[in-house]
């Protein structure tokens, strides 16, 4: 008997979203575990000794004096422009999150802890930067930044 190769057979049509629901799943799944776990641990908290930044790679503790009471505000970075994170320096920089040193588009260098662009709170020291926090409740932290100063 004479040998005979059978190729396997060839794969069925398969619809274009299929496979870009595939594909996309396959990318959301893993910026969806990144996601909850950078963002999730990152913390503000604000004491008698100023703020405390923790749970990310570029926390920090911010003295009360070195904080501009009078610079903090509550930005929303696809409107307001100047304060957007430009070149990183060092960080993370993810489409849904970043994190560590920037350069603002107002030339301005800044410490960013960004998640979500619309509720972000800037504030400025006198160290020779800024940071800029996304907060679910950023007015309420304004506030008591304000206040505590």
């Amino acid at each position: 008997m004479r040998s005979k190769i059978f190729p396997i057979a060839s794969l069925p049509c398969i619809p274009v979203w299929n496979v870009l629901a595939l594909v996309l799943f396959m990318l959301s799944e893993p910026i969806k575990f990144f996601k909850e776990y950078l963002a999730s641990r990152v913390r503000l908290e604000v004491n008698t000794e100023g703020i405390l930044i923790s749970g990310g790679i570029y926390g920090r503790s911010i003295p009360k004096e070195s904080i501009i009471p009078e610079g903090i505000r509550f930005v929303n970075l696809n409107y307001d422009e100047m304060y957007k994170p430009g070149m990183k320096s060092s960080g993370l920089h993810y489409p849904f999150y970043k994190e560590g040193w920037y350069r603002l588009k107002n030339g301005e260098r800044a410490l960013v802890f960004v998640t979500d662009e619309s509720k972000t709170i800037y504030i400025p020291t006198k160290e020779g930067y800024s940071v800029l926090f996304s907060l679910n409740e950023p007015e309420e932290l304004l506030q008591l930044l304000r206040s505590e100063n």
